[in-house]
């Protein structure tokens, strides 16, 4: 299973791996913005826009195995055919992901595109950092480390913060 992020580094940190033989979990916008059939979608955003099975044929998502994945707590839309997961609503969408894919089963998990170090998103223009995602690297920085007990023997990642935290992949 590869989760892919939708930091700046996405594209750079899959150019290092072989796709073919993985599953895989796009993480908020990477779904829509990337030419990829992906396994999984997985946000704790799930009251926008973009996150509706039915609008996917204007996206680039295929695929009738596609399943959607969100908080059971929160904000929803309720046209949205969705799994929701009751897990602690602390974290990014990228730490939800992962928690859904291991509850799945997957033995083994690789992170794309999720440093979490503030640089910003891949659909950002270079040189785009905002401050709320400096403060917003600090406080995932705490929810990793508190669920590393839980991610630590299945989790790996391509770089950044969670690869200094789970190593890199092997």
């Amino acid at each position: 299973m590869v989760i892919c992020g939708a930091a700046r580094c996405l594209w750079d940190d899959l150019a290092g791996i072989d796709l073919t033989p993985h599953h895989l979990c796009g993480v908020n916008y990477v779904p829509i913005c990337w030419t990829r059939v992906f396994d999984h979608w997985a946000t704790v955003h799930d009251s926008e826009h973009w996150f509706d099975r039915r609008s996917m044929s204007i996206y680039y998502c295929r695929g009738e195995a596609l399943a959607n994945h969100c908080r059971l707590h929160g904000r929803h839309r309720d046209d949205a055919e969705v799994i929701r997961w009751n897990f602690r609503d602390e974290g990014t969408s990228s730490l939800f992901a992962t928690r859904v894919m291991l509850a799945l089963g997957y033995e083994r998990i690789i992170l794309a595109g999720v440093p979490l170090d503030g640089t910003g998103h891949f659909y950002e223009p270079p040189g785009v950092c905002r401050p709320q995602d400096q403060f917003a690297a600090r406080y995932t920085h705490q929810t990793w480390e508190q669920a590393l007990p839980e991610v630590r023997e299945r989790v790996r990642s391509l770089s950044g913060f969670t690869r200094d935290l789970l190593g890199a992949p092997s």
